[in-house]
């Protein structure tokens, strides 16, 4: 599927697949206020940069350790290991948040 719209709770984001033979590649737009359920990338890494607006990020890993990483700058980046788990919200009011991402 092209074009994918992922519900949690109220919201949703829309998952654009761009093409690679290489790894996986998707472009997001994130609805306000929407947020994650929490999850991981079945086995693989999660690169991404922000590309318009503002993503808070939640990050767990081994033994319950947790980080909170907040993206407001255009190409902000982020990393998520694959033996790690995350959240992702997007904490505009009333604007999308746009991000491209990476698993490999």
């Amino acid at each position: 599927k092209m074009i994918t719209k992922v519900y949690h709770h109220w919201s949703y984001y829309t998952k654009f697949t761009l093409p690679s033979i290489t790894c996986e590649r998707y472009l997001i737009l994130w609805q306000p206020n929407h947020v994650t359920k929490i999850h991981n990338h079945g086995g693989k890494n999660c690169k991404f940069h922000l590309l318009y607006g503002k993503l808070e990020e939640n990050v767990y890993g081994p033994n319950r350790a947790y980080k909170k990483n907040k993206y407001d700058k255009i190409l902000d980046r982020g990393f998520v290991d694959k033996d790690y788990k995350h959240t992702i919200k997007n904490y505009n009011d009333d604007k999308i948040s746009i991000s491209y991402h990476v698993y490999k």
